[in-house]
């Protein structure tokens, strides 16, 4: 393992520690929620773009193929995400509550 990858590697134990089960990988927690709890989100059909400036968009098309969150509980996803770190933190399971 080259120096950066392990610097890396090193950065990210202790967030997956703290995370735990929750993020597998190195993710959005609130993406991963979004697809554990799709019930807390509102989603939209369409094409993302993204234009010049880095700024991206979703044109809403039924047909589209991108499907992307446009509403959220705030407080509801707030406290899941929270509530997922504090359990990780502690050893408890942190699947779906």
């Amino acid at each position: 393992m080259d120096k950066q990858r392990l610097k890396y590697e090193q950065l990210l134990c202790p967030r997956r520690r703290l995370i735990g089960a929750f993020v597998a990988a190195d993710a959005d927690p609130i993406a991963v929620l979004a697809a554990v709890q799709p019930e807390l989100f509102t989603f939209a059909r369409g094409w993302v773009r993204v234009n010049s400036e880095g700024v991206t968009s979703l044109e809403r098309h039924d047909a589209g193929p991108h499907r992307m969150v446009v509403d959220l509980d705030t407080t509801v996803v707030a406290q899941q995400v929270l509530s997922r770190i504090c359990r990780a933190q502690t050893g408890q399971n942190v699947g779906p509550t």
